[in-house]
């Protein structure tokens, strides 16, 4: 064979390999799938969890899922135009975990005429017939705070203890916070337990405890306390140790607690027997279904079901270090 000959071989052979290598490439390319996750907020160690266990969910689900997280810091025109600039840049799939639930349905709108599909999390639109996401994923708030009520009033029962109850709310212009409320009122119905009082708080501890301590003014025979985030448990316990009503489970001056999501600051006092018993925020099960559904979209399919509710787990000073995967205990 002359040189000219294999000259032009060689040449073929790299003209086919740089084509085959593009080729691949580009195939890569199109398996990666673009996710754009807006965020309502950044600062609460909850939300950084969620950002946290979707990458971990995404990593260990085999699949190259690129997210780009925009946060709107608390502020509705921001997540307005973080959602636009989003919508802009095509991605693949929408992630809204919106400020609040009423303020996102122009925006799925908007989504969807750019024939993007949307996963709202973790808060829940309101409810219409024709401006629907493709799924909603977040915790069973109702189940949540039942699991928690009736945990405490049983423990209760149990110690021949007649359950004399405040509930401290959140913000009940917020569905997870009447989901709450219908939970604690079931429980309390199940048991025949009078709820002295009502408390909403707005998710601000300083009028959780303005609004708590007017209620021991009134009731000073108040037992028990259910509160809707465990967040607000550090200005909580200045409240009771101030009455002389923060002491662990088995001591006199007891006050029998119920909480909700495990905040770190809760974890101790769980140990400790002062929380007798929480139900977790599960972000781990809400961020592997993330994942799943994110997924079955990039596949052109629809999900199995529109709402995803994961059940919290039952958490006390009897398991808290045998559960796994709580998005606050330390590792």
């Amino acid at each position: 064979m002359n040189t000219k000959k294999i000259m032009f071989l060689l040449f073929l052979i790299i003209v086919l390999s740089s084509t085959i290598f593009s080729l691949g490439n580009q195939e890569g390319d199109e398996n990666v799938i673009e996710v754009a996750f807006s965020f309502g907020a950044e600062w609460l160690e909850v939300y950084q969890a969620m950002e946290d266990m979707a990458l971990k969910a995404a990593d260990e689900s085999g699949r190259n899922i690129n997210f780009q997280f925009w946060y709107a810091d608390g502020n509705l025109d921001k997540e307005a135009s973080n959602i636009r600039k989003a919508i802009a840049a095509e991605p693949d799939i929408m992630v809204l975990m919106p400020i609040s639930a009423s303020s996102i349905l122009h925006h799925i709108e908007g989504i969807h005429r750019k024939n993007i599909p949307v996963i709202v999390y973790n808060r829940q639109q309101e409810s219409h017939l024709t401006i629907k996401p493709e799924a909603f994923i977040g915790l069973d708030t109702y189940n949540q705070a039942l699991t928690t009520a009736t945990g405490l009033f049983k423990l209760m029962s149990e110690d021949n203890i007649q359950a004399k109850t405040v509930v401290i709310l959140g913000d009940l212009h917020d569905r997870n916070a009447l989901n709450r409320r219908e939970g604690f009122r079931k429980a309390a119905e199940e048991f025949d337990v009078e709820i002295i009082e009502e408390i909403e708080s707005y998710w601000d501890s300083d009028k959780a405890v303005l609004g708590l301590s007017a209620v021991f003014d009134k009731y000073p025979e108040i037992n028990s306390i259910l509160l809707s985030s465990d967040f607000m448990i550090t200005d909580i316990k200045k409240l009771l140790s101030s009455r002389n009503k923060w002491a662990p489970y088995g001591e006199k001056n007891h006050i029998y607690l119920g909480g909700q999501d495990i905040f770190s600051e809760a974890i101790p006092l769980i140990r400790d027997g002062y929380i007798d018993v929480d139900t977790a925020f599960d972000i781990w099960p809400m961020s592997t279904t993330l994942v799943q559904i994110i997924n079955t979209l990039a596949n052109k399919q629809k999900p199995a079901q529109n709402v995803f509710l994961i059940p919290g787990r039952i958490v006390t000073r009897r398991n808290i270090d045998s559960i796994k995967d709580l998005w606050s205990t330390e590792n």
